[in-house]
Parts: C-alpha cells; sequence; structure tokens
C-alpha cells in the first residue's frame, strides 16, 4: 500500500475538524478514545477497532 493512499484529505479548521465544541470535547474526554482510538495511526486501524469490537 503506498503511503499517499494512507491519507485522508482535509477541510477547514485542523484542530477542531469542523465539529461542534461540545461534541469535540466529549470525544476527547471519552474513556474509549483515550485507551482504544488514541494509539491508532491510520483510518483503517480506527474502521476495524469500531466494526470489529
Amino acid at each position: 500500500m503506498a503511503k499517499d493512499s494512507n491519507i485522508l484529505g482535509t477541510w477547514g479548521n485542523k484542530d477542531s475538524m469542523n465539529l461542534n465544541s461540545l461534541v469535540l470535547n466529549n470525544i476527547m474526554s471519552s474513556q474509549y478514545f483515550k485507551s482504544a482510538l488514541y494509539e491508532k495511526k491510520t483510518y483503517h486501524e480506527v474502521v476495524d477497532e469500531i466494526y470489529y469490537r
């Protein structure tokens, strides 16, 4: 797999990802995000975590 195929294009605010501040704060504070998703490095790893677990 080429490195370029592992990049998800972004648009807008790179810090908030265009999410409502309340939603963003809830995601960033959630235990599931901190323990399971934060360590994932690629989009595919996140999708696999959500889909298979």
